[in-house]
């Protein structure tokens, strides 16, 4: 009895000095503070989509005003961290958290908030740490996508996978180059989803990359939208920008590369449902569901979210949630197998052909909608028995419009040089004028590299004289 009595009180001493004393061992407590007050509506969502929406609704509801700028801020000397992530180093720049004597102040258009090192500790560590797991995903799923692209090839060209890797590595003549560089065929590299640069701070916008610079913009306020969705998707969606082997001018000129972006993103498991129906970049996407699917996104979304005049509020309607979320998980799993075992191998197999696709067909999204056409059939007419009873006794008239439409696919568009005027357009931002671009375009019948950089000497020459 004596040694039941100690061995209960071992137990309740060792409890007494494992529970959390004034709270320090709470979860909030190990949030940095732009998450803290949403730990426990997080903890309350258990797996729960619709509970998850509301919660991702509330939030962005109440963190508006305190996320966005349009003037702008000046801070000089914001915190910076530099790391290694696949042996290739990253600069995070900690925007706008500014050491003062000793402590962190945090400015934002709602004020300053002042933090202790430990504090502003989690708060790197937070975003390094959501950025290490965006990394891990975006390379595990482009894994399977390297093997893919080079198996569509090699079967094109009647070789095994092992010849056409060595083949790719092999140089072109004395030139240097690789038959893979020339191609365009470069199998991805875990270090090519590790930016230079990774800026978290108050934009205009949840993320933000310019192509071929490998720097990336994320804010606090798609940090919070990432953190309740439990998966770093805004920052999947801006890796993908990033990486040149996916997307880089002038290629990501002849293809919808935000949708592309968002495939990784928005179809994850952990990706919220009402996303799905109503974000911006998934036009497409929505296209497909209804299509090939029977998914009508804009008929579903009316019927879940309702806006009642009477009070000024919009409402969920809980059933019409529940009618329609195993539907939507579904097709987001079917989507998710066809885009990353099917289309998106045949389309960086032959980038340059499905470019020219989609120029023809004066639609970036082209490639997409085709591939889904000759991988499944449509059901928009009550399902697929009675859409293809209709699409064989229509066959003829079907081929006839088909042909119509290809013929009118020949027509040149009004805009003669329309590479010329992309490059205009990005030049502009250097101060570099359309007609300067033109007369080369003129002059040489084509863009001379040599040209270019003298304008942009000139331009930087011009700069330091106004100095």
């Amino acid at each position: 009895m004596k040694s039941l009595k100690i061995f209960l009180f071992m137990i309740f001493v060792a409890a007494f000095y494992s529970a959390p004393v004034f709270g320090s061992q709470t979860p909030e407590n190990n949030l940095p503070h732009y998450l803290k007050e949403w730990a426990k509506s997080k903890k309350n969502i258990r797996g729960d989509e619709l509970e998850k929406w509301k919660t991702i609704s509330r939030a962005l509801f109440t963190t508006d005003n305190c996320s966005f700028s349009k003037s702008g801020t000046v801070i000089n000397g914001s915190e910076t961290e530099t790391i290694k992530i696949a042996d290739k180093e990253i600069r995070f720049t900690f925007h706008n958290y500014v050491r003062e004597e000793n402590k962190i102040v945090y400015y934002s258009p709602c004020g300053k908030l002042e933090l202790s090192f430990a504090e502003f500790k989690l708060v790197k560590k937070d975003i390094i740490s959501a950025y290490q797991e965006a990394v891990e995903i975006a390379w595990q799923t482009h894994q399977d996508l390297n093997r893919l692209i080079l198996d569509k090839i090699a079967g094109l060209n009647q070789m095994t996978s092992e010849e056409l890797e060595r083949k790719l590595k092999e140089k072109v003549g004395e030139s240097g180059v690789t038959y893979g560089e020339l191609a365009q065929i470069n199998e991805i590299q875990k270090q090519d989803f590790v930016v230079n640069e990774f800026h978290f701070g108050i934009i205009e916008a949840w993320g933000l990359t310019w192509l071929n610079t490998k720097r990336i913009l994320y804010s606090p306020q798609a940090r919070l939208y990432d953190y309740l969705n439990d998966a770093p998707l805004v920052i999947i969606h801006e890796l993908i920008h990033a990486n040149p082997k996916l997307q880089k001018i002038p290629a990501a000129w002849h293809f919808d590369a935000e949708l592309s972006a968002s495939f990784l993103e928005t179809l994850n498991k952990k990706s919220d449902l009402l996303t799905f129906l109503r974000h911006g970049y998934l036009n497409d996407i929505r296209w497909a569901s209804h299509v090939f699917f029977g998914l009508d996104s804009e008929k579903i979304y009316d019927k879940i979210i309702k806006f009642r005049w009477s009070t000024n509020q919009i409402e969920l309607d809980e059933a019409a949630f529940r009618e329609f979320e195993a539907k939507i998980k579904l097709i987001k799993e079917e989507l998710n197998s066809a885009i990353f075992n099917v289309i998106l191998p045949e389309f960086y197999s032959n980038q340059l052909y499905w470019a020219s696709v989609n120029k023809r067909f004066k639609d970036d999204n082209a490639y997409f909608k085709i591939m889904m056409s000759l991988t499944y059939d449509p059901t928009l007419l009550s399902g697929h028995h009675s859409t293809m009873k209709w699409v064989n006794e229509n066959s003829d008239k079907i081929k006839e419009l088909a042909e119509e439409a290809w013929k009118e696919t020949e027509k040149d568009d009004d805009e003669k040089n329309e590479l010329v005027v992309k490059i205009a357009d990005f030049a502009e931002i250097f101060g570099i004028t359309k007609e300067q671009i033109k007369s080369i375009a003129e002059r040489y019948q084509r863009i001379s590299v040599k040209e270019i950089k003298k304008l942009f000497q000139d331009q930087i020459a011009k700069e330091e004289e106004k100095k």
